[in-house]
């Protein structure tokens, strides 16, 4: 061990940190992101919370993993030992979740990416034996082990959520909160039969609290869509044929394109454990082809036979749709059918009319808006869109 970087690292003592700080710290935590990115992120917003010159960040990320942790928890640690015994139980449970959602594979790019003197340093014996146990039951591989000791020592101070805060109110605090109490009754000898109790009790707390919590916690399968219109009519439009994507744990992930959309697929495709549904345009027959042929056993593509989703519409309704969202903009004069020549991409269209009423390039997102506001019944749903959803609960049932 680099005895001058471990000293140097724990002469760091960064202040106490604002509700504001801790909170944004917590929030890593429950978002969708793979163990090395979370991490990562953690640490950079510990870097930039600290104001004492002793400790340098070079100095810092070139630190044993244990040195680092350390100074990670007199950061945003517990501050008593109630705190830290119902932390470190919670921050368990979440990793044990993280186990679920991703591949031995991101446990290993997240083990590779430390400090070469990565220490498995345990707190205690008992907390060793405790973790050891867990460790046999579950068969985990090295890089799992390492996140499970990581997650026990580097632990946020999740009791905090018992004070007011800028998480009042928030569903993932409440959650929380509420996983906090049923991990504050568990024993101060830990054993792995109680901790896998507790856990058991938390995922049943998970999923009665489902539907009140945002999909990028704990997500089941992903959604990834080209851009943001889908992202804001899918839902949408599934919620009106009474399936709640939110209630689902179904995550849509905008990409900004198909290239960049190929490129988060084939990144989650090595991470993830949880089923991936692709939705493409179909304008791009090599990039699909070429999807096609990476796709796992458990993943699924979905090409709009129409071109985009806004093609989807029949023409009549969707005319009608922008003639009320031109009065919203107040500009006068109705657009037909006519006005959207054949074999024209209704995006390609709508920029043209857009252009020629001086109105600049068509909002999108603002019509995706004014759709999900002015749509409210099953029946307006265009049938290509109650296809994808159709397929989208297959895809769900065969994964639960």
């Amino acid at each position: 061990m680099n005895t001058k970087k471990e000293t140097t690292a724990r002469s760091g003592q960064p202040q106490a940190p604002s509700h504001e700080q801790l909170w944004s710290c917590l929030q890593r935590y429950l978002v969708f992101d793979s163990p090395d990115n979370r991490w990562d992120k953690l640490v950079n917003l510990l870097l930039k919370q600290f104001k004492s010159d002793k400790l340098k960040p070079k100095d810092f990320l070139e630190a044993p993993l244990s040195e680092q942790e350390k100074i990670f928890c007199q950061r945003f640690g517990p501050n008593n030992e109630q705190s830290l015994k119902q932390s470190r139980i919670f921050n368990l449970f979440l990793a044990l979740r993280d186990f679920r959602t991703y591949e031995p594979a991101a446990f290993d790019t997240w083990y590779l990416s430390l400090p070469p003197e990565y220490s498995s340093e345990i707190v205690n014996e008992d907390d060793a034996g405790f973790l050891n146990q867990i460790v046999q039951r579950m068969e985990l591989t090295s890089s799992q082990q390492a996140w499970l000791e990581h997650s026990w020592r580097a632990c946020p101070n999740w009791s905090c959520l018992s004070m007011n805060g800028p998480w009042d109110k928030d569903p993932l605090a409440v959650f929380a909160g509420r996983a906090l109490r049923v991990c504050s009754e568990m024993p101060d000898s830990l054993t792995a039969d109680d901790f896998m109790k507790c856990c058991t009790t938390l995922d049943q707390l998970l999923t009665k609290s489902r539907a009140k919590l945002p999909a990028s916690f704990q997500p089941e399968m992903v959604i990834l869509v080209e851009g943001p219109t889908e992202a804001i009519l899918l839902p949408h439009f599934a919620q009106l044929d009474r399936f709640d994507f939110t209630a689902s744990g179904i995550l849509v992930i905008p990409c900004g394109g198909t290239n960049q959309l190929e490129r988060r697929y084939l990144i989650l495709r090595d991470i993830c454990r949880i089923p991936v549904l692709l939705v493409l345009d179909n304008d791009a027959e090599e990039k699909i082809n070429t999807i096609k042929d990476i796709l796992r056993p458990h993943d699924r593509l979905f090409v709009w036979r129409t071109g985009e989703i806004e093609d989807t519409f029949e023409i009549n309704f969707l005319v009608k749709l922008l003639n009320s969202y031109l009065q919203t903009l107040a500009s006068g004069g109705l657009i037909s059918g006519q006005d959207f020549l054949p074999e024209e991409r209704r995006t390609f269209a709508l920029d043209r009319i857009w252009k020629n009423r001086a109105l600049g390039k068509f909002d999108k997102v603002g019509f995706a808006e004014f759709i999900k506001a002015s749509c409210q019944t099953a029946t307006e749903i265009p049938d290509e869109i109650r296809s994808l959803t159709q397929a989208i609960k297959e895809l769900k049932s065969k994964t639960t």
